[in-house]
């Protein structure tokens, strides 16, 4: 990422807080803000399977923001029709059991949709192949979506 870029965005954060401050919260304005905050940190992993996306030649837009009763959700990136589907970068912060049960609540926000999530550590996304990745997000993994429900299910009868 160039050093214009991060100027140039850190004086779109800057201005965005400047109205918020002046004008009020705006649930839209926190996602544009918090979207560029991600930007600015881009992990070394997200820019792996953002080089990988550019050379399959797949549309994506990074740090898509979803917004669900007054909750902001930011994926790494969403693939728009006609595969909708979103990829996240699991790196550490996901490791505990409650970042694992918020991540099957987003999964079960997403997949209501229509949306497809694939979930990558970061080891799977520095090991992935470009050959890789196209098998990926062609097809659907049951084991995945097996493991993703039964979390959902036992965070829903805790909760309830």
């Amino acid at each position: 990422m160039s050093y214009a870029y991060r100027v140039a965005t850190r004086k779109r954060v800057a201005t965005l807080q400047e109205r918020e401050a002046k004008n009020g919260y705006d649930k839209f304005r926190r996602i544009e803000i918090r979207k560029a905050q991600l930007r600015l940190n881009t992990t070394k992993h997200e820019w792996i399977i953002r080089e990988l996306l550019d050379s399959v030649g797949y549309k994506y837009i990074f740090q898509k923001g979803f917004l669900d009763a007054g909750k902001i959700m930011i994926v790494d990136f969403y693939l728009p029709k006609p595969r909708k589907i979103v990829i996240e970068i699991d790196g550490t912060s996901h490791a505990g059991t409650k970042d694992k049960i918020k991540d099957a609540v987003r999964d079960a926000y997403f997949q209501e949709r229509g949306i497809r999530v694939v979930r990558l550590t970061n080891q799977e996304a520095e090991t992935l192949t470009k050959e890789e990745l196209m098998i990926l997000l062609s097809k659907k993994t049951a084991l995945s979506q097996a493991s993703q429900d039964a979390a959902f299910s036992d965070w829903s009868r805790n909760n309830y």
